[in-house]
């Protein structure tokens, strides 16, 4: 999983890696032969880069509550910011345990009974885990 640990140990790695070279520092002002960056400055940048990739993939994996799940791709997980709740929902189970006429009314009802924020599909998220490595 890359967390902010993770993160700040690549910030340090890639910066030796690509910006120093035997020791000495290369992002130079060629005429002043001062630095034009600041050490600091560039490990910020590629820590707000990682972080700005990270997010870009769950927008991409993570649903809002208000869009309702299609019943053609089986389980989701779905979960509640308000009161740390998580469920894994059959949706195809759920509409058969319901009074409910329509997926989207058997949604609804569950989005409001548990305060849902988001969901996700499960096999995404599986496919993620063990293919997309750590």
């Amino acid at each position: 999983m890359i967390d902010d640990k993770r993160i700040e140990s690549a910030k340090e790695e890639i910066y030796e890696d690509r910006f120093l070279l035997n020791g000495e520092e290369i992002v130079f002002n060629n005429d002043e032969k001062e630095e034009m960056f600041y050490k600091e400055d560039i490990k910020e940048a590629i820590g707000l880069g990682a972080k700005w990739g990270i997010n870009e993939l769950l927008k991409g994996l993570f649903h809002p509550a208000s869009e309702v799940p299609r019943n053609d791709n089986g389980r989701i997980f779905a979960f509640s910011k308000v009161y740390d709740y998580r469920k894994l929902y059959n949706m195809d189970d759920m509409m058969y345990n319901t009074g409910c006429n329509t997926y989207q009314e058997m949604w609804e009802v569950e989005v409001k009974k548990f305060c849902l924020t988001g969901w996700i599909y499960a096999d995404v998220l599986f496919d993620l885990i063990t293919k997309g490595g750590e």
